[in-house]
């Protein structure tokens, strides 16, 4: 556990990352006291753009949750696909007999080819979720097609995923009783406040989040912890919907800091919405952030 203390007046302020915190507070051993959510309106939606290819962009490795690249090799051991992440095996007719697909096997020698269903993705070399895939291909040794095709029951419409968030044992009671929808209106409203008309069509969390939480005892019970302040870095990917642009696949991380949780008559609330940008990147910028919305005239309570 990390712990940044900083000294206010009326005691010390603990800001701290631990993520196995219990379900009443993100401080082990210590009663929890904060409002549920009911936030002032929220100060900044900022969007931002990247200026240079990010790393992010392209994971480390691939397969059907994080990599959209029509060749997939699933088993990265040549001792083919790991058939038990779709469903079961069935053997089609004939091989087809498609350049592109042969051209993909012989890439990836004992792995799989995916197939992409255009209906949902209109970039097969981006992020494709797992529901856009149809089924795979499985190559064999010598990077040719076996003519087993594994399909894909998850197949169809994606659908948002947000147990990278709540799945944690961390505390986000200061995002209400249901964090996933409180998440996703944010990042709503950070793409909404660039585009009027934008329409969110699905949104994945692909890893778990950085998560801050700052508070302080209580002035006349020590063995209670007030929560003053919290923050949480969320990488995406997301589908998004507009007139103008028709659908675009989104990656990047939202970030979202709130001060002054115990007072919530003067809670202040700030997005952030960095597209093209990883999470080590995000998650120390958040260091930053959970301070500088406190302002100027630094009334935020510490």
């Amino acid at each position: 556990m990390r712990v940044i203390t900083q000294q206010t007046f009326g005691g010390p302020e603990v800001l701290t990352s631990y993520l196995e915190a219990s379900s009443s507070s993100p401080f082990p051993g210590q009663p929890l006291q904060a409002p549920g959510r009911d936030p002032s309106m929220i100060e900044t939606c900022s969007l931002r753009f990247p200026t240079h290819p990010s790393p992010s962009r392209t994971p480390p490795s691939c397969g059907p949750d994080r990599c959209g690249r029509i060749a997939v090799n699933w088993a990265g051991n040549g001792g083919g696909g790991t058939v038990g992440r779709f469903g079961s095996r069935s053997r089609r007719k004939g091989i087809p007999n498609e350049p592109a697909l042969l051209a993909a096997a012989a890439e990836n020698p004992g792995g799989s080819v995916a197939e992409i269903d255009p209906t949902y993705i209109d970039d097969p070399n981006g992020y494709v979720p797992p529901e856009a895939i149809r089924g795979a291909w499985l190559v064999d040794s010598s990077g040719k097609l076996t003519g087993e095709y594994q399909e894909n029951l998850r197949h169809g419409v994606p659908q948002d995923d947000f147990s990278k968030l709540t799945d944690p044992d961390h505390w986000l009671g200061w995002l209400g009783d249901d964090p996933a929808t409180a998440v996703r209106k944010g990042i709503e409203e950070s793409l909404r406040a660039q585009v009027a008309d934008a329409v969110v069509e699905w949104v994945k969390i692909l890893e778990t989040p950085r998560f801050l939480t700052g508070g302080r005892r209580h002035s006349e019970d020590e063995q209670v912890m007030l929560v003053t302040r919290a923050a949480l870095a969320a990488p995406f990917a997301l589908s998004v919907h507009t007139t103008q642009h028709g659908r675009s696949i989104l990656l990047g991380v939202f970030s979202w800091a709130a001060v002054n949780l115990s007072t919530p008559q003067v809670r202040k609330d700030r997005h952030w919405f960095d597209l093209g940008v990883g999470l080590d990147w995000a998650g120390e910028r958040l260091q930053e952030r959970i301070y500088e919305i406190d302002g100027a005239d630094g009334t935020a309570e510490r």
